[in-house]
């Protein structure tokens, strides 16, 4: 429903990952054992996070970010969901 219902889902294990605004996931981390571990480019600061101890879960997180930015569908994701209404 909110951000700070995501960020404590993910701290106690109900979710794996989260997508936010930077800004906002770097205000609700603060207090909490939480890291933000990437950032999307586009344009707008985005990121998600993960538990610091799930470095595999980050690592297919990363890859499957890299595969999917070195796709066609990359840009057809980010103006439909990011750029277009």
């Amino acid at each position: 429903d909110n951000f700070l219902l995501a960020l404590e889902d993910l701290q106690i294990g109900r979710i794996d990952a989260a997508v936010m605004d930077g800004p906002t996931a770097q205000s609700g981390i603060s207090d909490r054992s939480l890291a933000i571990v990437g950032t999307i480019n586009t344009g707008e600061i985005y990121g998600y996070a993960v538990r610091k101890t799930d470095s595999g879960l980050l690592d297919l997180l990363n890859e499957g970010l890299r595969r999917i930015q070195a796709s066609d569908t990359w840009d057809t994701l980010v103006e439909k969901w990011l750029v277009g209404n």
